[in-house]
């Protein structure tokens, strides 16, 4: 905290006579030097509180400049994840393919299950299979 600055007395005025004058003049003149001790104490402080606000700024700067390293490594890790979702499905898809697999498209929800001739598998709608097995397990105990 600075150091406060002792306001000084009336300054002394030769227009106000030598006995006013000199009854101003000693309080005035004795007033400087801690005047100057004070003004001296708030430089300190000033040239103190500049250099840890300098210094602060210093770390600012650099927790920025950390900042956009880490946020360019996140959207390079996002952009990677990405590729690799898009290449593991590309891979699945192929795969699927090549292993007789029917097309995901169009089958949301849909349950892959083993054709009645058992020669291959077929996307299948379950909700109604479902919805028997809920209606006998209401019907009561078994």
């Amino acid at each position: 905290m600075p150091t406060p600055i002792t306001a000084l007395p009336a300054a002394p005025s030769r227009a106000e006579g030598p006995v006013a004058f000199n009854a101003k003049a000693d309080p005035f003149i004795a007033a400087l030097p801690p005047m100057v001790t004070q003004i001296n104490l708030t430089v300190t402080w000033m040239n103190e509180t500049i250099d840890v606000v300098a210094l602060s700024r210093t770390g600012a700067v650099q927790a920025a400049a950390a900042a956009v390293v880490s946020a360019t490594a996140a959207a390079q890790s996002a952009a990677d994840a990405l590729a690799y979702r898009n290449s593991a499905q590309a891979a699945a898809a192929a795969a699927g393919s090549a292993a007789g697999l029917p097309s995901l498209v169009g089958n949301a929800g849909k349950a892959l299950v083993v054709n009645d001739n058992e020669q291959g598998v077929a996307f299948k709608d379950l909700k109604p299979s479902l919805a028997r097995l809920h209606a006998i397990a209401a019907s009561g105990p078994f």
